[in-house]
């Protein structure tokens, strides 16, 4: 109790000398107070009750708080606002020494990097956020800040107290901690040397109007690389007096911002700023030089023998060997190989073997060994450390493990693998490969012989182990990097182009030269259910994963908008206001998506910021394309329009990405390259055009960005034959369709002719679909052939056909091939059934035209291709919304289903789900426009015959919207849906019988 009562006093004087000096520096701040009489940029208390609070511990803030108090009563306000202020600097203080103390390293903070960053973050950034908000709120509460001031004055308290943190906590702990380090002659000689430089750079630098403050940074960082960190912290603390003088005279780089307030909150952040670096570098000056000494110590202490110094500068020297190799090793395996080879090469050993945690971090896998047979390493595959006690005591205590002989080891570690002679009884040694405090892995090495290791050896094997580490940490995370970039981006490049007979696809991905393994190119291709093919092609600004995530996103929804529009410009639209609800305005992308009509190779296209296609024929100069539209990601921009061009014979358009035409950054010539190279594809074509055009742009060198490109070659002759073998599933359907169209149309067959060609090759594919195989799985074979007398289809299957009963009505698709077509034989054989359908020619076909069709202003020269090309520029004329499918109106109480496209099995669920609403409606007559149909097949009729019955049952009926004259007349006049149900030649006809009818009744 006496000791604890003689305590007392000498608190007291230190509480009472501690609030001398906090009020002391707090008066001396407040003088440079000018937004607020209690708010200032410069407030030094804030970095002494730290220091305090950090050196004496809790016992300091009695001191801290009466310091406060009075310097804040004296100032401005009331008992309680000083009182409020005074505990919000208590708190800040205690907060800070308290976060520092449990994770910065307390007193010894700015012993290491790390630290010096946690103790700005927690002392600097966090805890001084308390003192200003419970200040400011304090003094507002109290009418002596306007509420409309919070914000400044909030700043300004806030700085000031930071810049406190990382200016005056320093230097007053590292004079502390420090305070025995000495001085040599030569030291005090520099000091004053820099002491006399530092004066005039500051009367230079704070003393005139000029704003020279970068001009005092190569001396901070001079004291920082040449004296230490407790007097770089010195240093800055005079910089920062010299500075708050020259600007509190008007003069120096800071007062140019002329509100005295401001010009002192820009001096303490850049004070603050030079604090952290300097005491930053200071760290690393005096890590590196303290490694560097004690590797020069034990240089000095190996140079007592001749031998040991030898085998020093030899290890010195593989070392950097290791080093150097290391550099070069990418995968894990490489660095292990590098490090067997050095180990075994450097210490002699007979065999040796790296072996790293697995993934589960349990067991090890053997990544590379030398020396041993392929039984001991096929058994050491996969293994616990368990099994081996050397390697076990080597994780587990992060140290070297030697055993000099075999007896050594089995006195250790009672363990006999069975090992050839040639390893077997000699010394052997387990390194554990050291990372960021743990063990990834182990090297083991067997010497075939007894021998003793050398400390020096040991330092060797240590060093070596951490290279390692090192090395397959990185070797490790760049693998991961690059397997998930690679297969992250095969993950976003189409697994199969889409063959289109007489358009050939080919495409090219290239990566760019730069490090990154990942970018922003894309390229996509794939097909509608109509049968059209959609091709993007696009580059996300930025590079790395998140530049890739934004371009899956992008590629998944231009083909989900693909479903929805017909019109490329609407596609990317609905991408632009994706890409902004998915990620604001940080993302920007640039993109073409382009629709190609296999049946009269029309390709119509739309570009958003993209680059122009290029488009290259037979006998003409190859053609820029028009382009149009800002990049994705803008909304407030106008949609771009869409373009129409009609591929002719021969034809080559390529599509492509940025990096093609900037490898050399010189777009204009980087284009010109592009023509040029077009020009030439089609005098020479090659096998793979996308690849020729690669290598006639670039030539033997690689572009720095990503390069993605789209080529479609055009067949030079028109489609005279195919052959499709494609899986019996209704989604070929429209495939073949679309191929059996394009045939007809170069045979020149009439529009009626040629759907009913279509209907009736659909009909034959569907039965195989249907009928051959129904449950399992198959093929269908599909050939095409036309002469001058008629277009010849076989379709083939190899199932058996089992044909549907008449009850679930059925039937109607042999009736229609056998009425639509001019001849028809059906084969039945074991192995499968051929239909053979044959069209007659009504007149001879049409030599293949070369035009091209564009949507632009009436005028418009920009990207108009030459003349020679035949050129013609049109509106296009509008899509419709989706590919084929029905919708239901019923609006004026009526109810019309609405069929439009192509009408196969891919889309029977649409249409029967809009029948069955239609049937909910309220209306007696459910009308079915066929207006905009192209194709009907069998099953589609028979769910119309289906609801025909359905609505007779509830006393309704039915009726149909044919245009007179239209393909699908004839073919629904056979199917014999005519005959059942009324026919109108129009909607308006439609309405305007029944509402007769209904006025009549």
């Amino acid at each position: 109790m006496r000791t604890a009562s003689h305590a007392w006093p000498s608190r007291f004087a230190e509480a009472a000398i501690l609030a001398v000096v906090y009020y002391v520096a707090a008066k001396a701040g407040l003088r440079l107070a000018f937004l607020n009489p209690s708010a200032t940029p410069i407030w030094p208390p804030t970095g002494i009750a730290i220091a305090a609070l950090l050196l004496t511990g809790t016992r300091a803030w009695p001191g801290i708080l009466a310091g406060a108090f009075a310097a804040n009563l004296t100032t401005e306000g009331t008992v309680w606002t000083s009182l409020g202020i005074a505990a919000g600097n208590t708190l800040e203080a205690a907060v800070a020494a308290a976060l520092v103390g449990r994770y910065a390293g307390g007193r010894r903070a700015f012993n290491r990097i790390e630290d010096i960053v946690r103790f700005a973050a927690f002392a600097a950034v966090l805890s001084t956020a308390i003192s200003a908000t419970a200040g400011v709120t304090t003094l507002a509460s109290a009418g002596f800040v306007p509420w409309r001031m919070y914000g400044p004055v909030w700043l300004t308290w806030w700085l000031g107290d930071a810049t406190s943190a990382v200016v005056v906590t320093p230097a007053l702990l590292l004079w502390i901690e420090e305070a025995r380090r000495g001085w040599t002659v030569r030291g005090v000689v520099e000091r004053l040397v820099f002491v006399a430089v530092l004066l005039v750079a500051s009367v230079t630098v704070f003393g005139t109007r000029y704003p020279f403050s970068f001009a005092i940074v190569p001396l901070l960082i001079w004291a920082a690389f040449r004296f230490g960190a407790r007097d770089a912290a010195t240093v800055v603390v005079f910089v920062s007096a010299a500075a708050i003088a020259g600007t509190l005279r008007r003069v120096g780089p800071f007062a140019l911002a002329g509100d005295p307030n401001i010009a002192l909150l820009y001096l303490s952040l850049f004070m603050a700023m030079m604090s952290i670096v300097v005491l930053t570098v200071a760290r690393i000056v005096d890590d590196r030089a303290a490694a560097a000494e004690e590797l020069h110590r034990r240089v000095r202490a190996e140079a007592d023998a001749r031998r040991t110094a030898e085998r020093a500068v030899a290890h010195a020297n593989r070392l950097a060997a290791v080093a150097a190799a290391l550099s070069q090793a990418v995968g894990p395996e490489d660095v292990a190989a590098v490090i067997v080879d050095q180990a075994v090469d450097t210490l002699r050993a007979r065999a040796a073997a790296i072996s790293l945690f697995a993934d589960d971090g349990i067991q090890m896998e053997l990544v590379h060994a030398k020396g041993y047979p392929a039984e001991i390493i096929q058994r050491w595959r996969r293994f616990q450390p368990a099994q081996f006690g050397g390697v076990a005591e080597c994780l587990r205590t992060g140290r070297v493990i030697w055993m000099a002989t075999e007896d050594d080891l089995a006195k250790r570690y009672p363990e006999r693998e069975e090992l050839p002679p040639g390893i077997r009884g000699g010394a052997r040694a387990a390194l554990p490969l050291i990372a960021h405090g743990a063990a990834v892995g182990c090297l083991y090495l067997n010497f075939g012989a007894p021998r003793p290791f050398e400390p020096d050896e040991i330092t060797f094997l240590t060093t070596l182990g951490h290279q390692c580490a090192q090395a397959v940490e990185r070797a490790r995370l760049y693998a991961r990097e690059h397997h998930a970039a690679e297969t992250f981006q095969r993950a976003l490049l189409p697994v199969a182009i889409p063959e289109v007979p007489g358009i050939a696809i080919h495409t090219v991905y290239r990566p760019g030269a730069r490090e990154a393994n990942v970018g922003g190119d894309w390229y996509d291709v794939f097909r509608l259910p109509s049968g059209n093919v959609v091709i993007s092609v696009g580059d996300v600004a930025g590079r790395g994963l998140s530049a890739a995530v934004v371009m899956g996103e992008l590629r998944q929804t231009i083909r989900t908008a693909a479903l929805e529009h017909g019109d490329p410009a609407a596609v990317l639209r609905q991408a632009s206001e994706a890409l902004v609800l998915a990620h604001g305005r940080d993302a920007m992308a640039t993109a073409i998506v382009a629709l190609l009509d296999p049946v009269s190779s029309v390709l119509t296209y739309a570009t958003a910021g993209h680059p122009a296609p290029v488009l290259a024929a037979p006998g003409a100069d190859p053609v820029v394309l028009p382009a149009a539209g800002v990049p994705l990601g803008y909304l407030s921009a106008a949609q771009a329009p869409s373009w129409s061009v009609s591929l002719p014979a021969g034809a080559l358009l390529i599509l492509y990405t940025d990096g093609l035409i900037e490898h050399r950054r010189d777009i204009a010539a980087g284009q010109e390259a592009l023509v040029e190279a077009a020009r030439r594809e089609i005098e020479a074509p090659g096998d793979d055009p996308a690849l020729g055009i690669l290598g006639r742009v670039l030539g033997d060198g690689r572009s720095s960005d990503d390069v993605a490109i789209i080529a479609l070659a055009v067949d030079r002759e028109p489609l005279n034959r195919f052959e499709l073998a494609l899986p019996a599933e209704p989604e070929s359907a429209a495939v073949i369709r679309q191929t059996v169209r394009r045939l007809a149309q170069v045979a020149a067959l009439d529009h009626a002719p040629a759907a009913a060609l279509a209907v009736a090759v659909g009909e034959a594919v569907n039965n195989a679909i249907e009928h051959a195989y129904r449950v399992a799985g198959g093929s269908v074979h599909v050939k095409g052939v036309r002469d001058d007398a008629a277009v010849h289809v076989t379709v083939t299957d190899t199932g058996t056909w089992r044909p549907a009963p008449p009850s679930d009505g059925g039937g109607h698709g042999l009736r229609l091939i056998e009425q639509l077509v001019d001849a028809v034989q059906i084969r039945h054989t074991p192995s499968g059934t051929t239909v053979a359908i044959t069209m007659r020619l009504s007149r001879p076909a049409a030599p293949p035209t070369a035009v091209v069709h564009a949507e632009g202003g009436p005028g418009s020269e920009a990207g108009r291709p030459p003349r020679n090309v035949g050129v013609v520029i049109a509106q296009a004329a509008e899509r419709p919304s989706g590919p084929a499918g029905a919708r239901l109106d019923t609006r004026d109480g009526g109810a019309i289903v609405e069929l439009y496209g192509d009408l196969d099995a891919t889309v029977a669920e649409v249409v029967r789900a809009a029948l069955a609403r239609a049937a909910r409606a309220e209306a007696s007559v459910v009308l079915v426009s066929l207006e905009r149909a192209d194709y009907i097949d069998s099953l589609t009729i028979r769910e119309l015959f289906a609801f025909g019955r359905d609505l007779a049952t509830r006393r309704r009926s039915l009726a149909l919207i044919i245009p007179p004259g239209s393909p699908l007349e004839r073919v629904l006049t056979i199917a014999g849906l005519t005959r059942p149900y009324r026919v109108f030649a129009s909607a308006a006809d439609a309405r305007r019988a029944l509402k007769e009818v209904t006025a009549g009744g």
